[in-house]
C-alpha cells in the first residue's frame, strides 16, 4: 500500500505527514532500542501484533514519541524479559504482552503497568496483587486455578479473561465496582462473590 514503508529493520506506516505506527521489526538485535522516527516522520504508534511471535528479542525500550501500544503487539515474544515503557505512552491495547512468560513475576504474574495479562504461576488458590487494575484477556484461560481473589484495585475483567477455566469454582471481587465485560467466564461455572 502507498502509505507502507520499510526503513532498514523497520516497516512501518504513514498515518498522518508527519506520523506513523511501527507495523514490524525484522532485524535480529536481542536487545531492541525503537526509533522515534525516520527522517521527518515521527513514530507516534506500535501497531497490531507490530512483534508478534518474535521469539528472538530480550529487551525493548519504547521511546517517549510512542503515544499507543497496539493490540497483541508483543503477544507470543517469549523470551521478552524487559519492557521500558515511557509515560508519554496513553493506551495499552489488549493482550499486548499476552503469552510473555519472561515477563512473569516469581509469582508467575505479568503485569505491565496495571493490567494483568496472564498467570503462569501453579497455585490453585490465586491472589491477585494489590494494584492490579485490569485482568486482561485471557489471562486465565484454561488454567487449573480453583479459587481466585481479586483486591479492591481491579476495576475492569475483560472478555475471555477466564475462558474455560472448568476448574474454578469461586472468584471472590472485593471491588464494588468492578465491570465485567461479556464472555468473561466463558466456560466456567464459577460462583462470584462480592466481598464487603
Amino acid at each position: 500500500m502507498e502509505n507502507d514503508f520499510s526503513t532498514g529493520t523497520w516497516n512501518y506506516t504513514v498515518l498522518s505527514n508527519s506520523t506513523a505506527a511501527i507495523t514490524g521489526y525484522t532485524g535480529e538485535d536481542t536487545k531492541v532500542i525503537i526509533p522515534d522516527g525516520f527522517g521527518t516522520v515521527t513514530f507516534t504508534e506500535i501497531a497490531y501484533k507490530a512483534f508478534f511471535e518474535n521469539e528472538g528479542i530480550v529487551s525493548v525500550t519504547i521511546p517517549d514519541t510512542i503515544k499507543k501500544i497496539g493490540e497483541s503487539a508483543f503477544c507470543g515474544c517469549c523470551c521478552l524479559s524487559e519492557v521500558i515503557i515511557p509515560d508519554t505512552v496513553e493506551e495499552i491495547c489488549e493482550e499486548a504482552f499476552h503469552d510473555c512468560p519472561c515477563l512473569a513475576d516469581d509469582n508467575g504474574f505479568v503485569i505491565v503497568r496495571d493490567v494483568l495479562y496472564e498467570y503462569f504461576g501453579e497455585s490453585e488458590k490465586v491472589t491477585v496483587p494489590d494494584g492490579v487494575k485490569t485482568i486482561g484477556c485471557y489471562c486465565f484461560s484454561k488454567d487449573n486455578i480453583e479459587t481466585i481473589t481479586l483486591p479492591d484495585t481491579v476495576c475492569k475483567i475483560e472478555e475471555s479473561a477466564f475462558y474455560v477455566c472448568e476448574s474454578l469454582h469461586t472468584v471472590f471481587i472485593h471491588s464494588h465496582e468492578c465491570k465485567i465485560e461479556d464472555g468473561a467466564f466463558e466456560g466456567c461455572s464459577a460462583q462470584i462473590c462480592i466481598c464487603k
